[in-house]
């Protein structure tokens, strides 16, 4: 059987594999058909089609962090070509609101939790490609505030109103279809450490997105229970969308397993992804 993970971090955003390790993983791991979706990042992307030459079936991809009238959502965009000139100052605009996220994320600690950033600390994280919450979470598990991500975001980060500045869904699928590429809607349910969206949430965002012109849904999620697919699954055959899916790995960062597409015990082929098709 042939396996996929169409949603993967490395080190140039918030994951802890080197793009070398991640490959050697998926490898070990009987996945021949990837993609590292790093958060506004393709540098990974280079050296992962390089490695993965002859060996396996390595797709161009990045996240992105998004916004649709006040609803957050996540879009992966496939398939575009690395030198496209909108598409990279879409991936510049993005990594500056990141950059701007732990700016106000690192004021927020300040005031609303007395939590500064040591010398040795904020070195640590500016010499990051990239600043994410798992970074920080790193820091305040390590002094021992938290148990793990999930608990540093929900006591020290949620109440933070300007640490989460996003794109605009409509402008990232817009530029991501002017250059050729595949915009995804990722974990359309939410992802791990973010709210669960309703059926009505859902039912609500879903045909904006479709009138931006999204062209799928990650259906297979690690974080997804078989009902949750279920339900997935039947609305993309309704709109007709393709169907992704993805672990959302970030190595150490996350307890994610790579390859894992549902919470239970479910084997996904490559064949159940019919977004494969278009890349």
């Amino acid at each position: 059987m042939n396996f996929a993970d169409l949603h993967l971090h490395s080190l140039y955003s918030d994951g802890s594999d080197t793009v070398e390790e991640l490959v050697e993983k998926l490898l070990g791991n009987d996945i021949e058909t990837f993609a590292l979706t790093d958060h506004d990042s393709i540098r990974g992307v280079p050296e992962l089609l390089k490695l993965a030459e002859g060996k396996a079936k390595a797709i161009t991809g990045v996240e992105f962090s998004c916004l649709d009238e006040g609803a957050p959502c996540h879009i992966l965009a496939y398939r575009f070509p690395l030198e496209n000139k909108k598409f990279l100052a879409l991936l510049k605009k993005g990594d500056e609101r990141r950059f701007r996220n732990f700016r106000n994320r690192r004021n927020h600690l300040e005031k609303a939790h007395g939590i500064f950033f040591t010398e040795e600390e904020l070195a640590w994280l500016y010499s990051l490609p990239k600043i994410g919450k798992p970074h920080i979470a790193k820091i305040l598990i390590e002094r021992g505030l938290a148990t793990d991500t999930s608990d540093v975001i929900r006591r020290y980060l949620d109440g933070c109103k300007d640490g989460d500045e996003r794109l605009s869904a409509s402008e990232v699928i817009a530029v991501t279809l002017e250059a050729g590429g595949i915009p995804i809607w990722a974990h359309p349910l939410g992802g791990e450490g973010e709210k669960h969206l309703s059926e009505a949430e859902f039912d609500a965002l879903l045909p904006r997105l479709i009138a931006h012109g999204i062209k799928g849904m990650e259906c297979y999620y690690s974080r997804y229970t078989k009902a949750e697919i279920a339900f997935l699954l039947q609305k993309a055959k309704e709109n007709n969308l393709a169907v992704s899916g993805g672990s959302d790995y970030h190595g150490k960062n996350k307890t994610v397993t790579l390859g894992a597409l549902c919470a239970e015990e479910l084997t996904v082929t490559t064949e159940e992804l019919s977004i494969l098709r278009l890349l």
